[in-house]
């Protein structure tokens, strides 16, 4: 079942906001524009390289998405959103004080009664992506990081497959703001 497959079970209202953490290159942006003409949808990254090759790729589509260069464990929310995804960003938050950050942040952003679907590494997924340290998570260690006014709604694990033909295992979380 893909992201889009999951947020279309969500029911999101015509006019809803959604904000796409760490969605660079991803085409999930396409499949949203094709989904819901009335959705406002941010796309947020910390490449602007990936977001350039995103909007080429959409073409005169990419006008009708906000495109934010940014940490997200630096950026502001302006709007709340009622939609939070986030697929493989929080697992690259390596150090406490930056998953602290962006649990705040997402606090902020996301409206009450929205929601958060976040896909990290479970714990049996790699210690290291791109040679970089990652934080693997189980469903409650997810809770626990995103702290209070964020219940956990529902969690299952995805084994993805790579290029390369690896398998690494995903837990995926979808969490309501009270």
């Amino acid at each position: 079942m893909s992201a889009l497959d999951h947020i279309r079970k969500l029911h999101l209202p015509d006019g809803a906001r959604i904000l796409d953490v760490g969605g660079g290159s991803s085409v999930l942006v396409d499949a949203l524009l094709r989904e819901n003409t009335s959705w406002s949808i941010t796309v947020l990254d910390i490449s602007q390289s990936a977001l350039d090759h995103a909007q080429t790729r959409l073409g005169s589509l990419a006008k009708r998405v906000t495109w934010v260069a940014a940490d997200i464990t630096q950026w502001i929310a302006n709007d709340p959103v009622d939609l939070w995804h986030d697929r493989a960003l929080l697992h690259f938050l390596a150090d406490a004080s930056d998953r602290a950050t962006y649990a705040n942040t997402l606090r902020t952003a996301l409206k009450p009664g929205g929601i958060a679907l976040i896909a990290s590494f479970s714990l049996n997924g790699p210690e290291k992506c791109s040679n970089l340290p990652v934080h693997r998570y189980d469903a409650q260690g997810m809770l626990a990081t995103l702290g209070s006014g964020i219940i956990l709604k529902d969690h299952w694990l995805m084994h993805h497959h790579t290029p390369s033909d690896k398998v690494q295992e995903f837990q995926f979380c979808l969490f309501q703001r009270v």
